[in-house]
Formats: structure tokens, sequence, C-alpha cells
């Protein structure tokens, strides 16, 4: 039986996991994300301007109407808090300043730390990519963000830079670093448990199998084992190996 439940445990896995991972992944979609949460509203939908907003049609709408039954905006906000990044310099071989300048709009750039830099990205739904240039005799340490939330991004603390003069304005630090977002930890996370319970339910399965066996011997050699007759141990090998079990089979006819 748990044998059964972890090959089903598996074979729901591999249907429901690339089912969760497209819904997570349209969920995420900081175009999609935004307009169904102004939508609903969310409370933090408040700071999206109109213009970073899409319309939302009939089949938007019946989603919106349905996250509102759920109450969805806290959900929402877990789902898509945290990403993972690929280096933008890898693409296509272009180098760190070459590549942000492909993404985004308007970019925001403040005196942050790189893993504060990152955190800064999470936390924006529109941010697409980033970049961080190390302080250096020259110039303090730079984060800029790629296409964030504008009302989210003001002076002093952060500066409008428009994407032609990314490269300048990253200039001149010990060090360049630019990454791109691709998809949310929450789905890894999800993979990961659904591997533990595969495990786990198959584990299971084989402690159960061994300890069946193991009681099977125990209750034959209180009960039903008699002097000088094959111990359960014998008669388990005369079972699953007859050829190494030797003349065991003999004390079957001996005289009691």
């Amino acid at each position: 039986v748990a044998t059964a439940g972890g090959i089903s445990v598996l074979q729901r896995r591999q249907v429901v996991e690339p089912m969760v991972e497209r819904q997570v992944l349209e969920l995420c979609n900081h175009t999609r994300y935004i307009r169904l949460a102004k939508h609903i509203p969310c409370p933090f939908a408040a700071s999206y301007a109109p213009s970073e907003v899409t319309p939302c049609g009939a089949f938007c709408m019946w989603r919106v109407g349905l996250l509102r039954q759920l109450h969805a905006c806290p959900i929402m906000q877990r789902l898509c808090h945290r990403f993972f990044y690929t280096p933008l310099s890898s693409e296509g071989g272009k180098n760190c300043a070459a590549a942000i300048e492909e993404h985004g709009s308007t970019m925001y750039m403040a005196a942050e730390g790189e893993a504060r830099c990152r955190e800064l990205c999470d936390g924006d739904i529109r941010c697409t990519a980033y970049a961080y240039s190390g302080a250096s005799r020259a110039k303090p340490e730079r984060c800029m963000l790629g296409q964030a939330v504008a009302a989210e991004h003001l002076p002093p603390r952060w500066s409008p830079v428009p994407p032609p003069q990314a490269a300048e304005y990253l200039a001149g630090g010990s060090s360049l670093s630019c990454f791109r977002r691709t998809s949310p930890v929450v789905v890894e996370t999800f993979r990961t448990h659904g591997r533990r319970l595969v495990a786990c339910a198959l584990i299971l399965a084989v402690v159960l199998l061994a300890s069946t066996v193991i009681s099977c011997c125990l209750v034959y050699n209180v009960n039903a084992h008699e002097r000088g007759k094959p111990t359960a141990q014998e008669l388990s090998l005369m079972m699953c190996c007859p050829c190494c079990s030797g003349d065991l089979h003999r004390q079957f006819s001996r005289p009691v």
C-alpha cells in the first residue's frame, strides 16, 4: 500500500508540478500581477500609476473576482517576493554595461550594497534586472534597478536614469555585475518539497516491508518452529534462493 502511495504521489507530482509552475509564472509576470492587484484591489497596488496598469478584459475580471473571493493579496505577495537571477553578461557574449542598456525603460539608481540591491529588486514586481557597481575612490557603490515602480523610487534616495546612460553611471566602480530576473523561488521550493514527499513515501514502503518480514519471522520462530526444523531465516533462504539452501529442505522429512 505504501509503495502504491509513493508511486501515486510521484505521478501526481509529475502532473501537478507543471500546472503549478505555469500558474505561478503567469501570476508573477509584472504586467499581469499589477493588472490583477489593481483591480482586486490590493492595498499595495495604490502606488501603481495608471500608465503602469494594462486594461483588464472579461477573462481578467473573472480571475479578479476569483482572487478577490480567495483574499489573494497576501498570497500574491508571498508568491512573488523572491526570485532567481541569471547574469546578463552571459547573454549573447555582451558585457554587463551593454546588456543593461537593453532592459527596462526608466531605471532607478541609489547608493546600496550588492545584497541589498537584490532585495530591492525582489521587492519591486516591475524590476526586470538590476546592476551593481562596487565602491571605488572615484565613485560610491551604486545599485541600479531596471523598470521599477516609479512611485516607490522617488528622490532624493533614487535617481531616474535613462537606459542609454546606464553604462555611464555604472562605470568607474571597483566591480560591475548585472542580473536578469528569471523565475520565483517558490517554484523551486515546491519542486523540492514534492521530491521529498515522494522519497518519504518510498522510504516508508521499504520500512513497512522490512517490518512485515521481520514480524512474520518472529511469529514463525515463536509459534510454528519445531526442534530440528528450519528456522524462519532458513525457510526464507529456501524460498528466495533454493540453490543456496543446501540440504535444509531435508529437515522437513526428519521425524519429530
